[in-house]
């Protein structure tokens, strides 16, 4: 079977870190994949050098969805000029760089936030 794909060019993204921060849940390390579940869809992730490349069964017609849910068109210089110029923010952002925060689903982030005050990340994630 075959897969559709899209190529999402983009810099200072770090798919690694923003998909496995602790944000949410469904999504697995499958070699160099990261694999989940948007809004029923399913799609598979892979950092490029230059940006992410994206795959999934079922045939697109736009990608606005995956754009959203990964915050593609923010600009992260802009936020990040935004933060308070101390030194504990730019020792944070210095820490995470290319960490994005995901625009999940209002009630996936909701079941994430409650579980997330009682359990660990492991557990959540098999939960």
């Amino acid at each position: 079977m075959k897969y559709q794909k899209n190529f999402f060019p983009i810099q200072a993204y770090d798919l690694a870190q923003t998909l496995g921060s602790g944000q949410a849940f469904r999504w697995r390390l499958n070699g160099e994949f990261w694999e989940g579940v948007i809004d029923h869809q399913w799609v598979r992730l892979k950092q490029e050098s230059n940006g992410i490349t994206a795959e999934t069964w079922a045939t697109r017609k736009d990608w606005d969805w995956l754009k959203a849910y990964l915050q593609l068109n923010v600009n992260l210089q802009a936020v990040i000029a935004s933060f308070p110029k101390d030194e504990p923010m730019r020792l944070a952002v210095a820490s995470c760089p290319g960490l994005r925060l995901l625009k999940q689903d209002p009630w996936e982030c909701l079941a994430s936030f409650i579980l997330s005050s009682t359990k660990q990340i492991v557990q959540i994630q098999q939960i």
